[in-house]
């Protein structure tokens, strides 16, 4: 790198002794985000030097991730304290935060946000602009595209929840699906069940 992407590393709380680190102003969003968890999160120097030579040594918006053999990751991503199976493939301006695990074999479009403590498995399909958080997601899933997936749910093996349907605190069954513009609240969907376009539960 150039000095000039360079500068002088703030002190928070005990100094980690760190002589420099990326300056936020001349790199991606993303990885400004990443800097400043990474200095949120240290307490001593020895913890804040190991985080720093990650966010300098790792991809754009790439930080403590613990990765599984042949992941593809198209960037620019925004991926945080998150772990990753064997054979996913991440599109790019994908967002994953912290306590997320994703299972071997699964497929995250373009534009999908994924939030704290989600469980995805294997073999699931999240498509473009779907946003998850704090939910479970069984095996052989497929979501999306426009889907939204709110704390407290759970979608069992091989049920499929489509195009702008919302669904919280709610489980949806084996092979069930809900396909598209639906509302699915604090309910529970057997197996291989149709939920029908317009439908609303709560």
């Amino acid at each position: 790198l150039d000095e000039s992407e360079y500068v002088e590393l703030p002190i928070f709380g005990r100094a980690p002794g760190h002589p420099v680190m990326y300056n936020p102003a001349e790199m991606s969003d993303g990885k400004a985000d990443a800097v400043r968890a990474a200095l949120v999160a240290m307490e001593d120097d020895e913890e804040g030097e190991d985080i720093l030579d990650d966010i300098i040594n790792s991809p754009s918006g790439i930080v403590d991730v613990d990765f599984g053999e042949d992941v593809t990751i198209v960037e620019p991503v925004n991926i945080y304290g998150c772990s990753i199976s064997d054979s996913v493939f991440i599109g790019p301006f994908v967002e994953i935060q912290k306590n997320v695990s994703i299972g071997a074999f699964s497929i995250i479009e373009p534009n999908v946000e994924i939030h704290d403590n989600t469980q995805i498995g294997n073999n699931v399909v999240i498509k473009s602009f779907s946003h998850l958080e704090n939910c479970k997601i069984d095996n052989s899933v497929e979501i999306g595209p426009y889907a939204r997936i709110r704390p407290g749910t759970t979608l069992k093996k091989g049920s499929r929840v489509g195009n702008f349907v919302e669904i919280k605190k709610s489980t949806l069954g084996q092979k069930s699906k809900a396909n598209h513009l639906s509302y699915i609240g604090d309910s529970t969907i057997g197996k291989s069940v149709n939920v029908g376009a317009g439908t609303i539960t709560c």
